[in-house]
């Protein structure tokens, strides 16, 4: 998978990836912000899978999907 595009929310706690496959179809992923209980062990968030799509015919489709479905990119 090949990433074509990313989005990231305002407030800076979602990641949206949509990547495109060997076999030319598009699917996008969501990420979340996710910090360690010891923040002395880990002073920058790690990004947790958080949804994945189906797949779609172009990176439009994904996105519009997307859009649809993620109340944080209407924001």
């Amino acid at each position: 998978m090949t990433i074509v595009k990313t989005i990231a929310s305002k407030d800076g706690k979602h990641l949206l990836d949509i990547g495109v496959s060997s076999l030319g179809l598009y699917r996008y992923t969501t990420f979340k912000e996710m910090y360690w209980p010891a923040p002395d062990l880990h002073d920058s968030p790690e990004w947790t899978p958080d949804e994945f799509s189906g797949l779609f015919e172009t990176a439009d489709e994904a996105e519009a999907d997307a859009r649809a479905k993620l109340d944080w990119l209407r924001e």
